[in-house]
């Protein structure tokens, strides 16, 4: 999954001196090479998205059942095919919210979020801000839509949850549609090579 990641966040009690807030940010990128293909981000020499990394390889699985050569030696036919999965991004009718909490006296964070993941998103904001479990709660009064964007832990929701402490407020965030386009999660954009060895009688 992909995302664009936030630089800075910006706190204010009116939707309209937030804007204003916003406006006066400025950020000064450096470019750096990149690779958007992932045929491409494999090949030697292709620009590491990750410094920490020596290749952009996220990771490996391997699965092994039976004899492989047997089966690919006696099949009838052997069927090849290369499959292209699209990226996309989920759009949710709604776009996501979140509201922090946070009661001192109590040391209790409070979370509502459109998730379907609650009892994870709990554990995901506790390690997160270095909270006890049991000083989190997470409500999901109403999710709208399932798909990845809604089950995903973002940066953002600890971000607002680590305002609401720092602050000693509630903190609420609604997404814009311009915002979620942005900043939602990206998905799929995979490419497979699938090799199948098949027998007449319809076993593999």
């Amino acid at each position: 999954m992909l995302r664009r990641r936030g630089v800075a966040a910006v706190v204010a009690e009116d939707r309209y001196v937030a804007r204003d807030a916003l406006d006066l940010i400025q950020v000064e990128y450096e470019p750096l090479p990149v690779v958007s293909d992932p045929e491409k981000a494999l090949a030697p020499g292709s620009p590491v998205i990750h410094s920490e990394w020596s290749d952009n390889v996220a990771f490996r699985s391997e699965q092994k059942q039976g004899n492989l050569t047997k089966a690919f030696k006696e099949a009838d036919k052997i069927v090849k095919q290369r499959l292209v999965h699209q990226r996309l991004a989920p759009i949710a009718i709604e776009p996501r919210g979140v509201v922090a909490r946070y009661l001192g006296a109590e040391t209790e964070l409070t979370v509502w979020s459109s998730t379907q993941i609650p009892h994870m998103l709990k554990s995901h904001l506790a390690q997160m801000l270095k909270l006890p479990e049991n000083q989190v709660r997470v409500i999901a009064p109403e999710v709208g839509e399932a798909s990845a964007a809604s089950s995903m832990s973002t940066p953002r929701k600890g971000c607002w949850s680590y305002l609401a402490l720092k602050l000693n407020r509630p903190v609420k965030w609604t997404e814009e549609r311009s915002e979620n386009f942005q900043a939602t999660i990206h998905g799929r954009g995979q490419v497979g090579e699938v090799e199948a060895a098949v027998k007449k009688m319809g076993r593999s």
